[in-house]
């Protein structure tokens, strides 16, 4: 079976990745395309100065934003707040470019300090399927978040949302389907799910945390949830996970 890494550059990376988001323009330079990203990331803090809801991620977070659908617009709808999102379709936890990182490609370059109530953060998937090809994983896991939850890269990034003042939603991916999606991409269900176990737990140990998972929003099973890449929420799914976060947020059954 053909490695998720080599899908996800072939495909669109598990639900994650977008390969127009990953590939330059032509004649199109890093830093230029870096220096875009901050421009857009002003904008979108400016459009919105009394937002105190920060959302960051990878493709899951942005899809169907350019129908105004995206789980972050959806997000805003349900709690009648501004939210800003920063999430970037393909984003890592973490990135080893400088220039990938400055194009927001590394999750925690994402995340601006700001008095924000509350950051909603969300990624890994692409870490898992960039270096381990969700297959034997567990050192890219420990990487990202240890057995016990007291180490890695996603504790650090929440403890440096935490140190800001904010409240966490911390969001766990949902299952693939095993039908319909490009070949090879459900084999990182188990995965998946090791991380979402490991985020729920990061999530006990600070009652500021929340954990919501998606898996409860999506069901493999129902085609309706899915956009018809049958990767990405389609509409109907990213309503249904922002409201699932909307009431992490509210307090109400998070």
């Amino acid at each position: 079976m053909m490695k998720f890494g080599a899908v996800a550059l072939g495909a669109a990376a598990l639900f994650f990745a977008s390969c127009a988001a990953l590939e330059l323009e032509d004649g199109e330079t890093a830093p230029r395309a870096g220096e875009e990203r901050q421009l857009d990331v002003e904008t979108r803090l400016s459009q919105a100065p009394d937002s105190r809801i920060l959302v960051i991620g990878d493709s899951v977070m942005w899809w169907n934003e350019e129908s105004g659908r995206s789980v972050a617009q959806e997000l805003a709808s349900a709690i009648s707040r501004p939210v800003i999102n920063l999430a970037v379709p393909g984003a890592r936890i973490s990135h080893p470019s400088a220039a990938s990182k400055a194009q927001g490609l590394d999750i925690r370059s994402q995340y601006v300090s700001r008095q924000w109530d509350w950051v909603v953060v969300e990624g890994g998937a692409n870490d898992l399927g960039d270096e381990c090809g969700c297959n034997r994983c567990e050192a890219t896991l420990d990487k990202l978040i240890a057995a016990d939850a007291k180490s890695g890269e996603w504790v650090q990034l929440v403890n440096r949302v935490r140190s800001g003042g904010a409240s966490a939603v911390v969001v766990g991916y949902y299952a693939l389907p095993s039908q319909g999606s490009a070949d090879g991409l459900a084999q990182c269900n188990d995965a998946l799910s090791e991380l979402n176990k490991r985020l729920a737990l990061l999530a006990d140990q600070d009652e500021k945390v929340r954990f919501v998972s998606m898996a409860k929003a999506m069901n493999p099973g129902e085609p309706g949830d899915y956009d018809p890449d049958r990767i990405h929420p389609s509409p109907r799914g990213s309503r249904a996970i922002a409201r699932r976060i909307g009431s992490a947020i509210t307090a109400d059954n998070p």
